[in-house]
Formats: C-alpha cells, structure tokens, sequence
C-alpha cells in the first residue's frame, strides 16, 4: 500500500516516461507497482495500456482498454477522452473499423462539449487514418491535414510528426511519390531528435517501401534492412512484422521473387497471432502479385481472395472491390 503522496509520485513518474517516450520504463514501472495501486488509478490503468500498445501488445492494449472504459463512469473529463481515443487507435489496429468509428464520434462530440481542443484533433487525425484504411486516401488526406493544423496552432510537434507519417502514406497510395516523400522526410527528422525508438523505426519502414516504389531499390533494401534490425532489438513483434511486409514486398520489386515469398508468409503468420487485420490483407495482397507475375494465377486469386475475405471482415468494402478477383 503505497501512500497519497507516494501514489502521486508514481502517477508523476509514469506520466513524465510517456512523455518521453520512455515506453519500454513506462511498462516496467507500472508492472511492477503493487496491484492494489495501479488497479485503483485510472490514469495509470490507461497509460499500462498505452505502453502495451507502443510496445506492439495490441492484444493486451485492447483487453485492458475495454475494461477500464466498461469500468469507470462516463464522465466527460481529460482521463475518459484519453481512454475513447487509445481504444479507437487499438480497434483500428485490430480491424475493427466500424467500432473505431463509433469510438471516434463519441471522442470528438465529448471533446468539442469540453472545449478540449487536443482530443478534438485527435478524433480527427485518427479518423483519417481510418479512412485510409477504408479505401478513402483523398478523405483520408483532408481529415489529416486538418488534424495537423489544430495540431500545429496548439504546438504539438509530436502530433504534427505523426500526421506527416500518416499523410506520406496516403499520397503514397495515391501514387503522389514526392509529396509523400516531403511529408516521411518531416516525420523522420522530428522523430530522429524527439521521438521514441518505435515510432522512428516505423516512419523509416514505410519510406524504405516509398523508396522501392520510386525505382530506388537499392537504397529501399538498405534502408528497410536497418529499419527491420532495429525492431527486432526493441523486440516489438508489430514492427517487426510490418518490417518483413516492407523487405518483401521491396525484394518483389528487386526480382528476388523467392525471397519476397519468404518474407511475407513470415509477416502473413505474425499478422495472424498479433491479430492485426491490414497487415495480413497487405501481405496477401502481395503474395497474391508475386504468383501473379509468376504465372501462378490460381494461387493468386486464392490469395486475392483471403484479403478481400479480411477487408469486408473489417468493414472495409471498397477495399476489397479494389482486388483483381
């Protein structure tokens, strides 16, 4: 039994490690803090869960986010919209897209009737990422650049980053490769000086992937085989997964068909233990391109088809009409 002062420090402490972006600590401090505490406090009940997910624990993220929503009052204060949003970020991941929505809508009308301005540019930049998703990449663009001016009128920089790697995404899928390119190099460089470990690793994956698109493939393997190194280190299983989807799919674009299979089965079978939805429909896709080229269309349109099977699961159907099926 820790005392109210004592509790206090240990709220401090776990509230300054996230801030840093120290999620690696932030995990092992409120691990180990005696049960009684930390079951008892909402915010560090949240931020256990906000570390799980960093760390690539979408699972235990969403466990634990569902039953501190499910537990505490629905009362509109700061600790309820940090929960609304990390559940919606977690459902997102997952590929529950509809609920992530509902999640999402709850967040910005609680955020606009508390006048906090930071939660309301959240639902938003959090709502393009689901667009995205969803097959919406102009929408998608527009919500997100929204989200990056609130951000940048409230002196976010972090959020900004963020918005800048999710937008060099959607210009990517667009095919508008310098535009995304501007938009990784702005999220790179924030996150090579103030960002964690997690998020620099990410951001550098999928700009390794634009690289590969644009032709500069040699570059793209060096790049996403540093990329892939360092999230094996941190031993964060989603990166690592998203990781090898990336190094396939650039040895696809390379010729080495062969070691493109490899790759993306591996990140296929991560995708299905973490649970994470897009990145088993991504692989597929890609697998279902490599026997494609190889002459190998029944197998093709088997995997074609397992994706489009993922993205209607997901509530994602435009995503699926997309497909060659």
């Amino acid at each position: 039994m820790l005392s109210v002062m004592e509790r206090m420090d240990l709220v401090e402490k776990a509230e300054s490690l996230a801030a840093r972006k120290n999620f690696r600590e932030l995990v092992e401090v409120l691990e180990e803090a005696p049960l009684d505490v930390r079951d008892s406090d909402d915010t560090l009940r949240y931020l256990l869960a906000y570390g799980y997910y960093m760390l690539g624990k979408e699972l235990e993220a969403r466990n634990m986010v569902r039953e501190l929503r499910a537990a505490i009052p629905s009362i509109n204060d700061r600790v309820f919209r940090r929960i609304l949003n990390l559940e919606a970020i977690v459902e997102i991941e997952l590929g529950n897209l509809g609920g992530a929505i509902e999640l999402l809508a709850e967040l910005q009308l609680n955020a606009e009737i508390a006048r906090d301005n930071r939660y309301v540019a959240y639902s938003m930049q959090n709502y393009g990422i689901a667009l995205d998703i969803l097959g919406y990449p102009v929408q998608a663009i527009t919500a997100l650049q929204r989200a990056r001016v609130a951000f940048q009128q409230l002196g976010e920089a972090a959020s900004v980053a963020a918005c800048a790697h999710n937008l060099g995404m959607c210009f990517r899928r667009i095919n508008c490769l310098q535009v995304a390119e501007r938009e990784f190099s702005a999220a790179a460089e924030h996150f090579a000086k103030h960002g964690s470990p997690e998020e620099a690793t990410a951001t550098a994956l999928e700009r390794a992937l634009l690289l590969s698109y644009a032709g500069e493939t040699k570059i793209a393997r060096s790049a996403a085989r540093i990329a892939l190194a360092r999230a094996e280190k941190l031993k964060n299983n989603r990166l690592r997964a998203e990781g090898l989807r990336a190094m396939g799919c650039i040895l696809g674009h390379s010729g080495d068909l062969a070691g493109a299979q490899e790759l993306l089965g591996e990140a296929l079978a991560a995708g299905r233990t973490l649970g994470v939805k897009l990145l088993q429909a991504e692989a597929l896709i890609e697998l279902a391109k490599l026997c494609q080229v190889q002459g190998k269309k029944q197998e093709s349109l088997s995997y074609a088809r397992s994706a489009a099977q993922i993205f209607y699961a997901m509530g994602a159907p435009r995503r699926a009409r997309e497909l060659p099926l």
